[in-house]
């Protein structure tokens, strides 16, 4: 089983192929960015090409290897990388198998509210936003169907709406434990 992993930064690329599942290879890339963290290493796009492709990963074109089961997208930013999984089968139904973000700049500026916001809440929220704008961008589809249960908007519209309710669920849940925290401290004061 082949995964292929496409990773997009500004105008750049790269296609890469490994027999990883998917959850190895995220772990993988948390693994990288750790242990430069870890050294006071500023984490840079091409530090991350260049240790995937030092390890069971292999350069490919965009056409190379049919037998690949998952695509995955990798959205390199600055700050954030957003990691998407799809079976080859289902990805043009938009199914996604996994979703991922990971907050690359750490730099805690404010105190533990500001940066319990910036980690706990925003990226949840961005998750949600990503799926609300791919449940609008199908209003044409559910206005022209007439066995709307039938078909795979729906398939979608189902598993989008169960990743929102998982998102915010998330959110509520790193509140109370935020809260928790907070309280405690204070409470000892």
């Amino acid at each position: 089983m082949k995964s292929k992993l496409i990773i997009k930064y500004k105008d750049s690329i790269r296609y890469i192929v490994t027999d990883k599942l998917y959850e190895e290879i995220w772990k993988d890339i948390i693994h990288i960015i750790t242990i430069k963290q870890n050294n006071n290493i500023q984490f840079t796009y091409i530090d991350l090409i260049t240790n995937l492709l030092c390890d069971q990963y292999y350069n490919c074109n965009d056409n190379d290897f049919e037998d690949v089961q998952y695509n995955i997208y990798l959205d390199y930013y600055d700050t954030i990388l957003v990691f998407k999984v799809y079976n080859v089968v289902n990805e043009a139904q938009g199914i996604i198998c996994d979703e991922k973000r990971y907050v690359i700049n750490n730099n805690n500026e404010g105190n533990c509210i500001d940066n319990f916001i910036k980690k706990g809440v925003n990226p949840q929220i961005e998750n949600i936003m990503d799926l609300v704008k791919s449940i609008n961008e199908r209003l044409p589809e559910r206005q022209i169907t007439n066995e709307y249960h039938n078909t795979w908007c729906y398939e979608r519209d189902f598993t989008e709406i169960s990743l929102i309710k998982k998102f915010a669920q998330k959110i509520v849940d790193n509140c109370n434990l935020h809260l928790e925290r907070i309280s405690e401290f204070y409470t000892k004061i």
